[in-house]
């Protein structure tokens, strides 16, 4: 009988060994694959919804040599990309209007773009 819940236990902790050592290789390869995504499809630096129409804006930083480009996103869609914009942090934030259909992404304290979600149209700021 003893023998039976010896054999249990260490057929219990290999398969936790396993899943622990599993758990440690997917963490270890997502680092570089979370790496080389923000490198080329951006950070998110802001996100915001609005209220009561439920859209959801981001504002991505994707870098760049010595500079850094701006993705404005709504609901999932890129609607503006900026050219090259100036390094570091640039305060990055998003308005929502009072109906929650109007978008305003702002950095370095200047409107770069609007973006109204009933027409799907925007302007740069």
């Amino acid at each position: 009988m003893e023998r039976h819940k010896l054999k249990a236990l260490g057929f219990a902790a290999s398969h936790l060994a396993m899943f622990m050592l599993g758990a440690v290789f997917v963490y270890l390869a997502w680092l570089p694959v979370s790496y080389v995504w923000g490198i080329f499809f951006g950070v998110e630096t802001h996100s915001e919804a609005s209220f009561p129409m439920g859209h959801i804006a981001r504002l991505y930083s994707a870098p760049g040599l010595g500079d850094q480009q701006l993705i404005c996103t709504v609901d999932g869609w890129t609607v503006y990309r900026t050219g090259d914009w100036e390094p570091g942090n640039v305060n990055e934030n998003i308005e929502w209007d009072q109906t929650g259909t109007i978008v305003k992404f702002i950095a370095s304290g200047r409107t770069i773009y609007i973006y109204d979600t009933n027409s799907r149209s925007g302007r740069k700021g």
